[in-house]
């Protein structure tokens, strides 16, 4: 509806040229209202009135002699045959406007014209050529760190690669794309790239892989769904500031309009600070039901089965009980925003004792050797979230051992900076696999890990949570095939 009501007032405003204007300012409006005719209605997918729309900018561009203006209608033009699928006309249009652009030394403009050759030749199936122009274009906005637009380039190569069924180069591509959107907070593109790693590791069969990212993109969907509306008014404020400074009151009420949308949003996500908890509590539930049927299947026919059947249900089984992993961290992550009694001494020597008992069996089944340092200190905090910490990082060493036998030291000591005063540093130092340097980071992140086969994503961000909540803080230092030293920081007992 918003789209309809913009172009009603751009035809508007022209008709209120009863002739064709004359003076400067009045061709200059004249020709924008014509321009932005032709892009509203590329949006509402009118391609044949878009290309009309965009010539007749383009012959108003060159009375002008408005250099920018006139490769912006050339732009026009080839985007609208590219959407009508002509794609000689849309390559000589772009091609033109890129070299214009080359010549007036409007370098962004450039960029934009070689990624938009690259994204017909594209559409064409011819891959090499894509690829070539959209490499040109990407060198140049990475040279100018024009980083919004270099993840657009970087999802249009994996797109490519993804055609030729180059998944090794499509996956760099995107992580590529996903670090510099993710820096930007760019959610919009952030989405789309989860969705091509999901669907991605979906086609190769590589499920824990894939749900990772699916409940990224689902989770990022739905939070711009909840601020869209909030964005659109943003969005029309900047315009607002930059193109129509004379129009104060304009800007006035929709200034009042986000502040009720910002309200609002408060308010939201208040309500949504319950959601994973009221989710996954009414989820166990069913889940109960569920693996009581299977149970029942599996000892009604067990004595049919064939080998198939039983490998099918061992799948149904781990994922059920992957499923049932994912609901009780879930919870666990949850009640960490409800309030909490005051800190209390808790003693972590005694801590990892509880966890070393509550990890017995996969102890007890791998022999890893554990070395504790001597007098484990006391800290400040909650016994039940402290010792999650330790029990989610210790069964993690346990979790992704590498080939040898299992190797744990955990140790401590009293950090003595002046900003670190009255903390105590833990360090629990495995041999296992390690984690690449590029995802230090993001293993903290909810549902992110280190997409590992046996992780959910979950453990090592309620670990950072825990500890945030005591003014502490958590890091990795890794590398593959060296094992990892997971750190942080707990207040001491004074």
């Amino acid at each position: 509806g918003q789209k309809e009501n913009a172009l009603t007032a751009f035809h508007f405003s022209i008709k209120q040229f009863t002739v064709s204007p004359t003076e400067p300012y009045q061709e200059y409006l004249y020709m924008l209202a014509y321009y932005h005719i032709a892009e509203i209605n590329a949006a509402l997918g009118n391609f044949k009135i878009m290309l009309e729309k965009h010539h007749t900018f383009y012959e108003l561009s060159k009375r002008l002699d408005n250099v920018d203006m006139i490769n912006r209608g050339l732009n026009g033009v080839g985007r609208a045959y590219l959407s009508l699928k002509d794609y000689n006309n849309a390559i000589k249009y772009l091609q033109i406007a890129e070299q214009n652009s080359a010549k007036a030394a409007n370098i962004p403009f450039k960029a934009k014209n070689l990624h938009d050759i690259g994204s017909a030749y594209y559409q064409m199936k011819s891959y090499e050529n894509a690829l070539t122009y959209l490499g040109k274009a990407l060198r140049i906005r990475e040279d100018y760190q024009l980083s919004d637009a270099s993840i657009s380039t970087y999802i249009s190569m994996a797109n490519v690669y993804i055609a030729q069924h180059n998944v090794e180069l499509a996956l760099e591509t995107l992580y590529k794309a996903l670090a510099i959107s993710e820096s930007l907070k760019t959610q919009k593109k952030s989405c789309v790239i989860y969705e091509l790693l999901s669907t991605i590791y979906e086609k190769n069969k590589q499920f824990p892989e894939a749900l990772v990212y699916y409940k990224k993109f689902h989770t990022t969907k739905a939070a711009i769904d909840d601020i869209k509306s909030a964005q659109k008014e943003n969005e029309r404020i900047r315009e607002t500031n930059t193109k129509l400074h004379q129009q104060k009151n304009i800007i006035t009420k929709q200034k009042k309009q986000i502040e009720t949308y910002a309200a609002k949003l408060t308010d939201s996500n208040k309500l949504l600070q319950n959601f994973a908890y009221i989710a996954a509590h009414d989820l166990k539930a069913p889940m109960k039901v569920t693996g009581g049927f299977i149970d029942l299947v599996q000892k009604k026919h067990k004595h049919n089965w064939d080998d198939d059947d039983k490998q099918f249900f061992n799948f149904i089984n781990q994922s059920m009980q992957k499923l049932s992993m994912m609901i009780d961290d879930l919870l666990s992550l949850s009640r960490l925003d409800q309030a909490l009694p005051a800190p209390e001494i808790v003693d972590t020597y005694e801590l990892v004792k509880d966890t070393k008992k509550r990890l017995h069996q996969k102890i007890q089944d791998l022999q890893p050797e554990i070395k504790i340092q001597k007098n484990l200190p006391k800290v400040l905090g909650h016994e039940s979230l402290i010792g999650q910490v330790f029990q989610n990082l210790i069964d993690n060493a346990l979790k992704y051992r590498s080939e040898a036998t299992p190797r744990i030291e955990i140790s401590y000591k009293k950090l003595v900076a002046e900003d670190k005063k009255g903390f105590m540093q833990f360090e629990i130092k495995d041999n296992g696999k390690g984690i690449p340097v590029t995802l230090h980071e993001k293993v903290f992140e909810l549902f992110s890990g280190t997409r590992q086969k046996n992780s959910n994503g979950i453990g090592l961000a309620t670990c950072k949570k825990i500890v945030l909540n005591y003014g502490g803080n958590i890091w990795v230092e890794s590398k593959v095939g060296k094992g990892s030293t997971m750190i942080f920081t707990l207040p001491a007992v004074a």
